[in-house]
């Protein structure tokens, strides 16, 4: 699956995010849904493999997209059956083995199921099928996943921010005049800049704007205080 940007009459109030992630996306079937995982904003194609279980009545297959700037690109759509072992499916089976025997680190362990949570700390393991060749699992931090996140997040901050400095700013959009809150916004491009100035303080009378503009940035300057704090103690 692949989502690609399209053009919008919307145009934003900054420029367009690099990084977002959509979760936006359900399976309809007669009665159900299904919501997908989040899915990147790329051209390139992305994985995505979720349990339909729960629509045991699937006939057919409906897309929702709330999006209507994104198309979703889809491809290669496979519907299968996790205990079907290499084509062969029992067609009353009592029940499936799911008696995990595993060795890890050279010693021997045994599960009640394929699902073993308990070897490495906050992972768990989905046991799919045997091999006799050793198998090497890495667990490393998802940095590249973690900027994306931290990305979406402080553009969606900063844009928020925006909004509620132009409307409820006390500057009135008087003709030929600058203002000082959009001069602020640099990366405006001339079409952006107009929209704002025309909701120039269009709210200024709003209190609840400017407390919710404070909550804001008492939620994230106590959260940078935490994370300078926890990096202190560390060090000492």
């Amino acid at each position: 699956m692949s989502i690609i940007n399209l053009e919008s009459d919307h145009k934003l109030p900054l420029k367009e995010r690099k990084y977002i992630q959509i979760n936006m996306i359900k399976i309809h079937s007669g009665t159900n849904s299904l919501e997908l995982p989040p899915i990147n904003v790329a051209s390139d194609f992305e994985k995505v493999e979720v349990e339909i279980g729960s629509l045991l009545d699937l006939k057919e297959i409906n897309i929702e997209n709330k999006v209507n700037n994104k198309v979703f690109v889809i491809r290669n759509i496979e519907i299968f059956d996790p205990k079907n072992r290499d084509g062969f499916l029992p067609i009353n089976a009592k029940s499936f083995a799911e008696n995990a025997k595993v060795k890890f680190d050279g010693v021997d362990v045994e599960r009640d199921s394929n699902t073993v949570n308990d070897l490495i700390p906050n992972v768990t393991l989905n046991l799919k099928q045997a091999s006799d060749d050793t198998i090497v699992v890495r667990v490393e931090p998802d940095y590249e996943g973690i900027k994306k996140l931290l990305l979406d997040f402080l553009v969606a901050y900063n844009q928020v921010l925006a909004e509620i400095n132009i409307v409820s700013s006390n500057e009135s959009n008087l003709e030929g005049q600058k203002s000082d809150v959009l001069e602020e916004w640099s990366y405006f491009s001339d079409e952006e800049r107009e929209e704002a100035y025309k909701n120039l303080g269009i709210l200024r009378a709003e209190l609840a704007l400017k407390n919710l503009r404070s909550r804001l940035e008492l939620v994230l300057l106590r959260a940078i205080a935490v994370l300078i704090f926890s990096f202190i103690m560390e060090l000492i």
